[in-house]
């Protein structure tokens, strides 16, 4: 009997700019494409309820901080 084989995967084409400007970042030969601040803020919410996730607690915070994430939306 042959052993069960799993499905292959469609091989997708991944434009590799973002690595190659991470690299040459890295070697001072470039700046890189995104602000690293922009970058922190923009995952840190996710980050901490993954360790929340993860350590089974809760994600506390301030009432005074929630204001400050909220966001307007238009109607529609």
């Amino acid at each position: 009997m042959c052993p069960p084989t799993q499905p292959q995967m469609p091989l997708v084409r991944v434009e590799n700019n973002w690595m190659d400007n991470f690299l040459e970042s890295i070697r001072g030969k470039s700046k890189p494409g995104a602000d690293i601040a922009e970058g922190h803020k923009s995952v840190l919410l996710c980050h901490l309820a993954t360790i929340a996730q993860r350590t089974g607690n809760m994600l506390h915070t301030d009432p005074v901080a929630m204001k400050l994430w909220s966001r307007e939306y238009e109607e529609g």
